[in-house]
């Protein structure tokens, strides 16, 4: 039992040390086009998306680390992955990265929130924590890609690398 712990807890630190960074070769190729033909905003919604998606990552991350201190039970950490997920959903960013972010962060908690049910429930959250890493990283390259831009306008998305 103290391994999966220590792999989630490994995992978990890992992945919102970095989910708050996330896949830089598809970022630096921007999918195969020139940066150049993507076009940027930084909108009031956007500016939303930011701050809601800074504070809900923190907010997963903090509940997380409780849960696997033994603080808090994984009932809690799920309720908190539903709601940050649902606040997700809820803002449209008009920006196409920040807009393809929220669709990676959402699939990252949902693996993350399967990870944290699997080992609640004595199961293996590897393949759960594997995915939601792999989409933490898509998500941060997406967001490193397009942070000098969305800066130009006025979009500040240091708190979510």
């Amino acid at each position: 039992m103290h391994r999966p712990v220590r792999f989630l807890g490994l995992t978990a630190a890992v992945l919102f040390a970095g989910v708050l960074g996330l896949a830089s070769g598809y970022a630096a190729a921007n999918g195969g086009r020139a940066q150049t033909q993507v076009e940027h905003t930084c909108s009031a919604l956007d500016k939303k998306f930011i701050r809601t998606a800074s504070l809900n990552m923190s907010s997963v991350g903090a509940v997380g680390r409780e849960y696997l201190g033994g603080t808090l039970a994984a009932e809690d950490v799920l309720a908190e992955v539903e709601r940050a997920t649902a606040a997700l959903k809820r803002i449209q960013p008009t920006d196409p990265a920040l807009s393809r972010a929220r669709l990676v962060m959402s699939a990252m908690l949902r693996e993350y929130g399967g990870a944290i049910d699997a080992h609640a429930n004595e199961g293996d959250p590897g393949s759960y924590m594997f995915r939601a890493y792999g989409l933490a990283n898509f998500a941060h390259d997406l967001l490193v890609g397009a942070e000098p831009h969305l800066r130009k306008r006025g979009c500040d998305v240091s708190g979510l690398l």
